[in-house]
């Protein structure tokens, strides 16, 4: 039999690791716990619910949506293009590309076609490319253009104000006659179709035969959609 007294050192050192693992189970548990309740919830989520769908199938069906709906939009404004590409044919206009145009059964002077295709909320024709070229030259009539040099000798210019680079002009040509040729036509009936401007008096008479009376070049506006 032994008389040995407990060591209460180490009773108090086992005390003490009880209670650390007590207190690291506290901090612990709740959080096991809460991950392991979220884990469970979005399992039971994914298969039971009937309309549950996950992030990136939503991604996907979030951008057919958006596609579908571009889809229905486009449509509507090619219908809305169309029925007014027919409205405005009746009043004389013709479409391409992107713009509207109106060749004036009436002969005016530069100034005056100008005039007249700003009371149309239009102004006179700016040659932006080679098709648009050839659409006008189709055309096969003469007709003012919306390009001039009145402001400085030599200094071609569109009526945006936009300063010409490449010029299409008829052999030998702009000539300024006689210095008074600032305004520039479409011509036709050349060698060449696609070459064919001509610099011609703001307010001169058309070179045209006339028998009924004076006559100038014709005006055509254009009109971006």
């Amino acid at each position: 039999m032994s008389d040995a007294k407990p060591d209460m050192n180490k009773k108090a050192e086992i005390d003490r690791g009880e209670m650390d693992m007590r207190v690291e189970e506290i901090y612990v548990s709740p959080d096991t716990q809460r991950d392991g309740d979220t884990r469970t919830r979005t399992h039971e989520t994914e298969d039971t619910d009937p309309h549950y769908v996950p992030g990136d199938q939503r991604s996907v069906n979030r951008t057919i949506k958006e596609k579908e709906e571009l889809q229905i939009r486009n449509k509507n404004l090619t219908k809305e293009r169309d029925h007014l590409q027919e409205k405005l044919s009746v009043f004389g206009w013709r479409y391409f590309g992107s713009s509207f145009y109106f060749l004036s059964a009436e002969q005016k002077t530069w100034y005056e076609s100008r005039q007249d295709c700003q009371m149309r909320e239009a102004d006179l024709v700016i040659i932006n490319s080679e098709e648009e070229r050839r659409f006008l030259s189709g055309l096969q009539m003469r007709f003012w253009i919306g390009l001039t040099d009145k402001d400085e000798e030599e200094t071609w210019k569109w009526v945006d104000g936009t300063e010409l680079t490449t010029g299409f002009w008829e052999p030998r040509q702009p000539d300024n006659y006689q210095g008074q040729e600032d305004c520039a036509e479409m011509n036709f009936g050349g060698n060449k179709p696609l070459e064919a401007w001509n610099d011609l008096n703001c307010r001169r008479l058309s070179r045209e035969e006339v028998q009924t009376g004076p006559k100038v070049s014709p005006s055509l506006s254009n009109i971006l959609l």
